[in-house]
């Protein structure tokens, strides 16, 4: 009796601590592939989706960042990251969304979530792995490592992706070459679907340019050129971190169905967001660059985004070198608020 009692209490006071921890995590706040913070940015994996999505939640081979953006609070996909090593030597990047996974031959490379480097602990048998939690002297991190299989090119990567409990907005991501991988000449972390919010202007230390500033009357069905911001038109935060962010011109973006005759269709359902990368200064070289392309259609359709032409991917570029630091992140803040006067 008195042993079963005690073993009561400890399981309460185990459910107490999850309850009070800031993170949410697979297997125990969830049994979907989900990772992040109970009231700021997650990150989930194929087939699972963030918030109440229908279907699969999009493409294989992406990162889905989510953001709790629905009026009532709820959590919603904002983007999606996509992971694309080049290969020393080579200039062409490949594509984790679009390259076939050896699995069955369909697009989109397998993304497999488990412990980071040097933690030995073993996924759930029935569940997915939750992350490791390290309690540090002013914050706590939730850490989980994402596999990525073997590319064509030869590039074999996997990203870490770290949540810091003072930073609820933010995913840090950082990448690193799997065993036996080609070297790298870079490993691009790219936010691919801008234009589901329809951002359109680029918060710079000049000011904001707009996707139609950069591409004018644009009216092509694929992809824009890709337009490089260099490293001294970044903004800089008041410790120096290198901060672009991205922003749509609607005030309220769900006031608009792309699609009338389908209410689904690229429908963003949710408040207005700064979506940014975040560069921290003592990882930052002049080396770094953005970049930003541009869709005046929606992917995979001819259908005109309402509005023009709005950017599409949107990233940080530099060197590779092993688990260099970068940040994604979504807020209510404006891009002015994030950097400072």
């Amino acid at each position: 009796m008195i042993a079963a009692m005690l073993l009561a209490a400890q399981l309460i006071g185990l459910q107490a601590t999850e309850e009070d921890s800031p993170f949410y995590r697979a297997s125990i706040d969830t049994h979907e592939a989900v990772w992040g913070f109970r009231d700021g940015i997650r990150v989930a994996l194929w087939p699972h989706a963030i918030g109440d999505a229908p279907g699969q939640g999009g493409p294989r081979g992406l990162l889905r960042i989510g953001y709790p953006i629905l009026d009532d609070g709820g959590h919603w996909l904002v983007n999606f990251i996509a992971i694309e090593p080049v290969v020393a030597g080579c200039t062409a990047r490949s594509f984790s969304e679009l390259e076939p996974s050896a699995t069955d031959g369909e697009p989109g490379k397998v993304i497999e979530a488990g412990p980071p480097p040097g933690i030995d602990e073993e996924p759930p048998v029935d569940g997915h792995y939750p992350g490791h939690v390290d309690e540090g002297a002013d914050h706590s991190t939730l850490r989980v490592c994402f596999r990525v299989e073997p590319f064509e090119s030869g590039a074999h990567v996997y990203v870490v992706a770290a949540f810091h409990s003072d930073r609820p907005d933010e995913a840090e991501l950082r990448a690193y070459r799997e065993e036996g991988s080609a070297e790298l000449a870079a490993c691009i972390l790219t936010a691919t679907m801008g234009n589901y919010e329809r951002l359109r202007e680029l918060h710079l230390r000049g000011g904001i340019r707009t996707a139609g500033d950069i591409y004018g009357e644009y009216e092509g069905t694929g992809f824009a050129p890709h337009t490089v911001i260099p490293a001294d038109d970044i903004p800089r935060t008041p410790s120096g971190d290198a901060l672009i962010a991205a922003t749509t011109g609607e005030e309220d973006p769900s006031a608009t169905h792309p699609d009338p005759d389908r209410p689904w269709f690229w429908y963003y359902p949710g408040r207005k967001v700064t979506q940014y990368w975040r560069k921290p200064a003592d990882d930052l070289g002049d080396d770094l660059r953005a970049l930003v392309n541009a869709r005046a259609v929606y992917w995979s359709s001819e259908w005109p985004i309402p509005g023009g032409v709005s950017f599409e991917n949107f990233e940080l570029v530099e060197p590779y070198r092993p688990g260099r630091p970068v940040v994604f992140g979504i807020t209510f803040r404006s891009p002015g608020e994030l950097v400072g006067p």
